[in-house]
C-alpha cells in the first residue's frame, strides 16, 4: 500500500511539474500571437523616451523569448532630435528586450535594453552635439552596440573621422545615479579602450578614461563644462611617465598647456574649422636608445599611413638626453596628404657639434627592415672630435663637415655606414639601389664605431 501511495505522490510531483513548465512557457509564448503593428506607437515612444535617439520606420516586428523575452525588428532607421531629416543610422535585426509583465498589458512597453550590431553610423556636427547634450543631461536604459561603425561629416558632407565599434556599453545606473559609457574600438588605426561617467549630482562635470595600444598612451580627463570656453585637464601616461595637461576649447580652437614639469610636456594650438594642429612635445631626461627606437617605429608604421584627415605639424624636443655622447636635439614632423614627413631635425654631439639628416628611406631585406639616413655632421670642436675617436696627430687636419650614410636594422642594434666623406659632399645619389649596392663597415657599440671612423680617418692620404 505504501508503495501505491509512493507512486502516486510520485506521479502527482511529475505532473505538477509538467504543468508549471508547460504554463511557464505558454505564458513566454502566448506574446507572439500579438499584432505587434498595433502597438508600434507605443514601441517608438518608449525607446524616445529612454534613449539618446528615436528608430522609425520599423518592418518585421516579431516577438522572441530565447535568450530572454525581446521584440526582434528586421528594418529601422535611428533619429536624432526633432528633425525627421537626421536620419543617424539604418539597421537590420534591432532587438529590443522587455518586460513580459507590462507587455500584457498590450499598451505598456517597458524596455530592459536595446542591442545593435552591424550598423553605420553617421554624425555631423548638429546630430553629434544633441547626443552629446543627452549624454550629458539625461538617463537612460542599457544599450549595447558591436561590431559596428561611426561616420563623422563636415560641413561639405565629406568624412572626417572613421572610426569601429568593436563593443559599445552605455546605462545608467539608478541606485548611483550615474551614467557610464564603455568603447571598444579603433580610431586613426590606433585600437583603444573608452570609459566615460556622469554622475547627475554634478551635470556641469564629467570625466573619461581613454587607453590606446599602439602607441601605449592612456589619457584620463576632468571636464568642468559650466562655460561657454570650456576648460579641463587631461593627465597622459606615456614612457613610464605621467603628465598634467590643462586645457580649453570653444567651437573654433582647442588649446593646450602641460602643467607639470617632468619627462614629457606638450603645449599649442588645434584649430577645428578646418581641422589643423600646430602642436610642440618636450621629451626630457630619457635614453636616446628607447627614444631612437620608438620613433623609428612609429615613423615606419605611419610614414604612409596617415589618417587623410590629419592635418598639422608636430615639433618635438629632445632636453638632457640621458647619454654620454648626445645632449638634445629636434624633429619637426609634417602631417598632411595621408603621409608623416621630418621637415627639419637635429642631434647636438656633447662638446663637438651637431648632426643633420638630409634624407631618410626605409627597405626590407629578408624580412628585416632597415633604417637609412643621409647624414651631414657639422664640427664645431674639431680638437675634441679627435680625441673622442682617437684620431693619430698626422691624420689631424681642417675638419669642418663630415657626410655618411647611417644604416639601423629597426628591430636591433645593428648598424653599417658608408659613403664616408670629409669636408667634400660625396658624389652619391640617395637611391635604395646605391645604398644596398655601398661599401659598408658594420658595428653594435660605439667601442667598434670608434674604430670604423678611426680606420676612415688612418685612411686618408
Amino acid at each position: 500500500m505504501r508503495n501505491i501511495f509512493q507512486k502516486s505522490n510520485s506521479f502527482y510531483i511529475i505532473f505538477i511539474v509538467f504543468l508549471v513548465f508547460f504554463s511557464f512557457i505558454m505564458f513566454l509564448s502566448i506574446p507572439a500571437l500579438f499584432d505587434y503593428k498595433k502597438i508600434e506607437k507605443n514601441i517608438k515612444e518608449s525607446v524616445e523616451s529612454s534613449y539618446p535617439f528615436k528608430i522609425e520606420n520599423l518592418t518585421e516586428i516579431e516577438y522572441r523569448f530565447f535568450p530572454s523575452p525581446h521584440l526582434f525588428i528586421k528594418n529601422s532607421e535611428i533619429y536624432l532630435g526633432p528633425n525627421p531629416d537626421k536620419i543617424v543610422g539604418s539597421t537590420e535585426n534591432l532587438k529590443i528586450y522587455i518586460s513580459i509583465f507590462k507587455l500584457y498589458n498590450f499598451k505598456q512597453i517597458e524596455i530592459k535594453k536595446i542591442d545593435i550590431k552591424n550598423t553605420n553610423f553617421n554624425f555631423d556636427k548638429f546630430s553629434l552635439n544633441l547626443f552629446l547634450k543627452y549624454l550629458n543631461f539625461k538617463k537612460t536604459k542599457k544599450l549595447f552596440i558591436k561590431n559596428s561603425k561611426i561616420f563623422y561629416y563636415d560641413n561639405n558632407k565629406e568624412v572626417l573621422v572613421i572610426s569601429i565599434l568593436n563593443k559599445l556599453n552605455f546605462f545608467t545606473n539608478d541606485k548611483t545615479n550615474q551614467s557610464k559609457l564603455k568603447i571598444n574600438g579603433n580610431l586613426f588605426d590606433t585600437d583603444f579602450d573608452f570609459v566615460w561617467s556622469k554622475d547627475f549630482k554634478n551635470l556641469n562635470k564629467s570625466n573619461f578614461k581613454m587607453k590606446f595600444k599602439n602607441p601605449n598612451i592612456t589619457i584620463e580627463n576632468f571636464l568642468n563644462n559650466d562655460k561657454k570656453l570650456k576648460n579641463g585637464k587631461i593627465k597622459i601616461s606615456f614612457l613610464s611617465d605621467e603628465t598634467e595637461i590643462d586645457y580649453n576649447y570653444n567651437d573654433e580652437n582647442f588649446n593646450i598647456k602641460t602643467l607639470s614639469n617632468n619627462q614629457f610636456s606638450i603645449n599649442g594650438k588645434i584649430n577645428l574649422k578646418p581641422f589643423y594642429f600646430n602642436l610642440t612635445s618636450s621629451i626630457n631626461d630619457t635614453k636616446i636608445k628607447n627614444l631612437i627606437n620608438n620613433i623609428l617605429l612609429t615613423y615606419f608604421n605611419y610614414k604612409e599611413n596617415i589618417h587623410k584627415n590629419l592635418n598639422g605639424k608636430l615639433n618635438i624636443r629632445f632636453n638632457n638626453l640621458n647619454n654620454a655622447y648626445f645632449t638634445s636635439g629636434f624633429l619637426d614632423f609634417n602631417f598632411a596628404d595621408s603621409k608623416l614627413e621630418i621637415l627639419n631635425n637635429k642631434l647636438k654631439i656633447k662638446n663637438i657639434g651637431n648632426i643633420y639628416m638630409r634624407n631618410n628611406l626605409f627597405y626590407e631585406n629578408k624580412g628585416e627592415i632597415y633604417f637609412v639616413a643621409d647624414l651631414q655632421i657639422n664640427i664645431k670642436n674639431k680638437d675634441e672630435f679627435h680625441r673622442r675617436f682617437s684620431i693619430p696627430i698626422q691624420k689631424r687636419g681642417a675638419l669642418n663637415t663630415i657626410y655618411a650614410t647611417i644604416e639601423k636594422n629597426i628591430d636591433k642594434d645593428n648598424f653599417a655606414i658608408s659613403n664616408f666623406s670629409i669636408n667634400e659632399e660625396p658624389d652619391f645619389d640617395f637611391t635604395l639601389d646605391n645604398i644596398i649596392n655601398s661599401e659598408k663597415d658594420y658595428f653594435d657599440n660605439f667601442q667598434k664605431f670608434r674604430n670604423v671612423i678611426k680606420k676612415k680617418f688612418s685612411n686618408i692620404n
